[in-house]
C-alpha cells in the first residue's frame, strides 16, 4: 500500500492570525433618551431668544461650531446636514446684506453711500449711510440665526426619529410622522446631491457656468420623485390615513376651545374688566387639553422597542433645566439686555452667563463621560443575530 506523504520540500502555510480589524468587536456611539434631548434643545436655543448682545451670541456661535465638529466627525447624518447649515449660513448672509445696506439707522456712520428713495419723504431707502449700529445688528442676528441652524442640525444628528415619533402623543401621530419624513428626506437630498455631483465628476463633468448645474438638477428632481413616488406607495400599503375620522363632538368641541382661548386673549387686551378674559382662557385651554386627551385615546400603537433612560440622560436633563432657569432669572435683570440704538456702547458682560451657555456643549461632554457600549448595542439591536 502506498501511503501518501508530504514530500521533504513541502512547506505548510501558518495560520491565518485575525487582524485588529477583524477580531474589533462593533461599538456603538452612545445615544442620549429623545426626551432628554429634547430639552436639550431648548435650553440651546434659549440664550438667542433671550439676548442680542454680541459677546454672547458670539461665544454660544463658537460653541454651536465646536459641537457640530464634534458630531459631525464620523457621522454621515451629520455630514449630510453640514450641507443644509451652509445653505442657511448663505441666506443669512443675504439677510445680513440686506439689513446693512437698506438703513437700519444710527449715528456712527462708517461710509457713506449713495442712496436712492422713491420719493423724498418715503421712509424706504436705499444704500445711505452705513453705521456701525446697523453693523451690529447685522452681526448679531447673523450670529443667532447661525447658531439656531447648527443646534438644529446637531440635535437631528444626535436624535434617533424612530423613538421622537414614538414618544409623542397620539392625537399628533399623523403631523409627527409627515414631519420626520422631511426631517429625515432633508439630509437624503443633500447626500444624493453630494453622490450626483461625484458621479458626474468621474465622468468628466465640470461646473464652469450656471448653465453645467443643470444636469445635476434634473438627476436630483427626477431621484427625489422617485423616491417619493416609492414612499407614498409604502405608506399606502401600510395604512397610513385609514383611521376613521373623529366624530362631530371632537370638531365641535375643538372649535369651541379655540374660539374661547383667543376670546380670552382678546378680552385681556381690550382691558378692564380683566377677569372675563382669564376665565375664558382658562376654560378653553381645559377644554382644549381633554379634547386632544380624548382623541388621543382613540388611536393605539404597537412599540416594539423602548428607550432605556440612562444616566446620561440625567445628567443632561438636570445640566439643561438649570441652565435654563439660570438663564430666565438673568432675562429679569439688565444681565442680558442690550440696545444698540440709536447709539452703540460696549455690550456689558457678566461671567455669571457663561455656565449656563455651555448646555450647548453638554451632549459633546456628557456622550464620551459616559460610555456603556455593551448596553447601548442591545439598546440599539445590535447584538441580535
Amino acid at each position: 500500500m502506498i501511503e501518501d506523504r508530504p514530500s521533504s520540500d513541502s512547506t505548510v502555510a501558518p495560520p491565518i492570525e485575525p487582524t485588529a480589524e477583524a477580531t474589533a468587536q462593533p461599538t456603538a456611539e452612545p445615544r442620549f433618551h429623545s426626551t432628554s434631548l429634547v430639552i436639550w434643545c431648548l435650553a440651546a436655543v434659549l440664550p438667542v431668544a433671550l439676548t442680542s448682545n454680541p459677546i454672547y451670541l458670539g461665544i454660544g456661535l463658537v460653541m454651536a461650531c465646536a459641537l457640530f465638529h464634534a458630531v459631525a466627525r464620523g457621522s454621515e447624518d451629520a455630514e449630510a446636514w453640514g450641507g443644509f447649515a451652509r445653505f442657511g449660513a448663505f441666506f443669512v448672509l443675504l439677510s445680513m446684506a440686506f439689513n446693512l445696506f437698506f438703513g437700519t439707522g444710527g449715528e456712527t456712520v462708517l461710509v457713506e453711500l449713495p442712496s436712492w428713495q422713491p420719493e423724498p419723504s418715503s421712509p424706504f431707502q436705499v444704500g445711505g449711510s452705513l453705521t456701525l449700529e446697523g453693523l451690529i445688528l447685522a452681526l448679531t442676528s447673523a450670529a443667532a440665526l447661525v447658531t439656531l441652524v447648527l443646534v438644529m442640525a446637531c440635535f437631528n444628528a444626535l436624535v434617533d426619529h424612530y423613538f421622537l415619533l414614538r414618544s409623542l402623543p397620539s392625537f399628533l401621530n399623523q403631523a409627527a410622522t409627515v414631519v420626520s419624513i422631511g426631517l429625515a428626506l432633508l439630509p437624503q437630498w443633500f447626500r444624493a446631491q453630494r453622490e450626483i455631483r461625484q458621479a458626474q465628476a468621474l465622468r468628466g463633468h465640470r461646473v464652469r457656468k450656471l448653465r453645467d448645474f443643470l444636469p445635476m438638477i434634473w438627476a436630483l428632481l427626477s431621484e427625489a420623485l422617485e423616491k417619493a413616488m416609492v414612499l407614498a406607495e409604502s405608506m399606502e400599503a401600510r395604512g397610513f390615513g385609514s383611521a376613521s375620522p373623529a366624530p362631530r363632538g371632537f370638531r365641535w368641541s375643538l372649535l369651541i376651545a379655540l374660539i374661547s382661548v383667543f376670546g380670552g386673549w382678546l378680552a385681556l387686551d381690550l382691558g378692564p374688566p380683566r377677569w372675563i378674559g382669564t376665565v375664558l382662557v382658562v376654560l378653553g385651554s381645559g377644554l382644549l387639553v381633554e379634547t386632544l386627551r380624548r382623541l388621543g385615546r382613540r388611536g393605539r400603537r404597537t412599540r416594539y422597542r423602548r428607550q432605556v433612560w440612562r444616566a446620561r440622560d440625567s445628567w443632561l436633563t438636570a445640566w439643561s433645566l438649570g441652565a435654563a432657569l439660570v438663564l430666565g432669572a438673568l432675562a429679569l435683570g439688565p444681565s442680558l439686555s442690550y440696545g444698540v440704538l440709536p447709539l452703540a456702547e460696549s455690550p456689558p458682560f457678566d461671567l455669571r452667563v457663561l455656565p449656563s451657555m455651555s448646555v450647548v456643549l453638554a451632549p459633546w461632554v456628557l456622550r464620551w463621560g459616559f460610555r456603556d457600549a455593551a448596553d447601548e448595542r442591545l439598546e440599539l439591536g445590535d447584538g441580535i443575530p
